[in-house]
């Protein structure tokens, strides 16, 4: 590994260490190309059986969805997915019809129509389209329709469209969340929480616009590392304080967070699921380890016995919510003590968890360098 890409694997630790966008880019582009081309190959038949320009659309798209805010999609992952399970011809029209409707949501001219015996609930943006089982869709520079069931809708750019289910939006400076009902998180395979109440709904919002303005004020830097990757939030319900959190590889840019909580909890949450989601795009180029160690290391955020990779994993995520804790002590938080108490607890954890990345030889370079930048900060007393 040369001096520069030690440098883009060392960005991938934190937000201290800069990472460059267009090397995001090529990364997550060039990793779901190949598995557009697989798809197309392996499911051609069904594609042009049931659909009409799908197969050139899903061409197309390769070659457009290069920038990173685009790539980094459920959509896209949707595809992999496909192809990695050999998933039935009817589960692959959905994926592509998913990628379609993504692909012309992020300014891909073309259109396509599909049909299928099971109703197609695609989302455009931030809205859960209605369920139809033949669909027709095009975009023509700006301007987007679909047709289905004897109408036509426009599909505007930047707003929900009309007759179909828009989901709750939030927003700051760096941070753009859509917050997915149990009908989308189940769409997408996310792990589909009970349905909420409008209440709640309501609540979940306020909560997390608050943990936005929270990285907002007082640790803008992670409000830029939590925006650059996250999009989609799955709210779920539990007793209030119970912090729960989830993501994975399968559903990018989309995490599951508990929302009964303070609104700092809810903001150190962002920021662990936000850190998984690096280093699973990290993983997308090269292993963070060799596989020699079969060892299983103690883990006292789990209280098991795990894995060097998953030591790794939980090192490089609470490393970061370290981080984070002292960014918001630093600028004043008025939070009742909890990233004080939080980091007291959290350091001596951390060490623990170096004692076994330092005892392990199967690290590889990029398993390295994200976690030795952190040794200086977890060193320094509490």
């Amino acid at each position: 590994m040369d001096d520069k890409s030690a440098s883009c694997y060392n960005g991938f630790a934190g937000p201290f260490w800069g990472l460059d966008n267009s090397y995001l880019s090529a990364i997550v582009s060039t990793y779901y190309q190949e598995y557009f081309r697989l798809f197309v190959s392996r499911y051609d038949a069904k594609l042009t059986g049931s659909a009409q320009g799908l197969v050139e659309l899903i061409n197309h798209a390769a070659t457009r969805l290069t920038t990173f805010e685009t790539a980094w999609h459920f959509a896209c992952a949707g595809i992999r997915e496909a192809v990695a399970n050999n998933v039935s011809d009817d589960d692959a029209l959905d994926a592509a019809v998913s990628l379609a409707f993504h692909a012309l949501a992020s300014g891909v001219s073309s259109e396509f129509h599909a049909s299928s015996e099971r109703n197609f609930r695609p989302m455009w943006r931030g809205c859960l389209i209605q369920p139809t089982k033949s669909i027709h869709v095009w975009r023509r520079g700006s301007k987007a329709a679909i047709a289905k069931d004897g109408s036509v809708t426009s599909l505007p750019p930047d707003s929900c469209v009309e007759g179909h289910n828009c989901l709750p939006t939030i927003g700051s400076e760096n941070i753009h969340l859509t917050l997915l009902s149990q009908e989308a998180a189940n769409r997408i395979g996310c792990p589909t929480p009970p349905s909420l109440a409008p209440n709640d709904i309501l609540l979940a919002t306020q909560n997390v616009s608050a943990a936005l303005d929270i990285l907002e004020r007082h640790a803008p830097i992670f409000a830029r590392w939590v925006g650059r990757v996250m999009a989609f939030i799955v709210p779920a319900d539990g007793p209030h304080g119970l912090m729960q959190s989830s993501s994975s590889r399968q559903w990018p840019g989309v995490a599951v967070i508990s929302f009964r909580c303070d609104a700092v909890a809810i903001a150190e949450m962002l920021v662990h699921e936000a850190t998984h989601q690096y280093f699973n795009i990290l993983l997308m180029i090269d292993p963070v380890t060799d596989g020699t160690d079969g060892r299983l290391y103690y883990s006292p955020m789990r209280k098991c016995e795990r894995p060097i990779e998953m030591i790794l994993l939980a090192y490089h995520a609470f490393a970061n919510v370290l981080m984070f804790y002292r960014e918001c002590r630093r600028s004043g938080l008025m939070d009742a003590g909890y990233c004080e108490r939080n980091e007291q607890e959290l350091v001596p954890d951390l060490r623990k968890l170096e004692d076994a990345l330092m005892k392990t030889n199967s690290l590889t370079e990029v398993g390295e360098a994200l976690w030795r930048p952190f040794r200086p900060h977890v060193a320094q007393p509490v």
